[in-house]
């Protein structure tokens, strides 16, 4: 009796560990088919972390205008791009964070010059739509709560829904010059934290206008990025400042929407961050 029962204790003992090994071997094929299906052509998934980690970094740095000091929290979020985040989502994350609205409530009205800036590319966005959207003082001021429970950057929330005192502008005050001067009397006394996510928000809101239409999309940023370029302010990589509309069009043509994104939020947000920006760490899913 006290055999049998040592034999059967040792047989649940060996059909334990085989379970034990078979779910392993499992969760491992699982993770590389994960790590395979967000890999570029020839980038293994070490590499396409490290780069992940590269462009965190870089949001991080540009959109929070400072270095970042914890690396856990960058890679952390680089796992969660690698498991298939979009870009958007952790870039609405970023600037809805409680740490994202303390910058905006604490520091001053953005400068003269900033908010020429600001003014004028709002007006730009703005006119691409066939119906500008109207801004109230409301729009001018921090966001009232924080939308997720917060972390030091994080969450991934999209933008709020559009409130409906977003009325349309008057059809025939839609020009560049009276849009600018309609925004300077809303945003005057904003701090560019804030003007930087309402650029960020309107610039994400013309990308998804577009749809699928990569051809349009592509021939639209190529001139925009053109244009900023003359601006002459450091985007970063040189790549970016290249004052040839073609040569952008091309690279948003053979890149994903979620770059094109990246792209356009990376310029915005530097143009309007209030030190200059250091270049970036690595090119990371951009321009090269």
């Amino acid at each position: 009796m006290q055999n049998r029962l040592s034999h059967t204790f040792v047989f649940l003992k060996t059909l334990l560990l085989a379970v034990m090994v078979v779910s392993v071997t499992n969760c491992s094929r699982i993770q590389r088919w994960v790590q395979k299906k967000n890999l570029s052509p020839g980038q293994n998934a070490e590499d396409a972390v490290q780069n992940n980690a590269h462009l965190i970094w870089e949001m991080y740095q540009v959109v929070y205008a400072e270095e970042p000091r914890d690396q856990s929290l960058i890679y952390r979020f680089a796992e969660i791009l690698q498991q298939g985040a979009k870009i958007e989502g952790i870039y609405n994350g970023f600037t809805r964070s409680a740490k994202f609205r303390k910058k905006e409530e604490e520091a001053i009205s953005c400068a003269s010059d900033s908010l020429a800036i600001f003014t004028e590319e709002l007006a730009r966005l703005e006119l691409s739509f066939a119906v500008p959207r109207k801004f109230t003082g409301e729009d001018a001021r921090p966001l009232p709560l924080p939308q997720f429970p917060a972390e030091e950057a994080g969450g991934v929330p999209g933008p709020k829904p559009v409130p409906s005192h977003h009325a349309s502008i008057d059809p025939a005050r839609r020009d560049l010059e009276s849009l600018r001067k309609e925004y300077s009397e809303h945003f005057s006394r904003s701090s560019c934290f804030t003007l930087k996510r309402i650029l960020g928000d309107e610039a994400l809101r013309l990308l998804r206008h577009f749809g699928g239409d990569r051809l349009k999309q592509a021939a639209w940023y190529g001139r925009w990025a053109a244009r900023l370029s003359g601006r002459k302010t450091d985007f970063g990589l040189p790549e970016r400042n290249d004052p040839v509309a073609a040569t952008h069009e091309e690279w948003a043509l053979k890149n994903p929407v979620g770059s094109i994104q990246w792209e356009v939020l990376n310029r915005l947000h530097r143009l309007l961050n209030p030190v200059p920006q250091k270049p970036s760490k690595g090119k990371p899913q951009n321009e090269s």
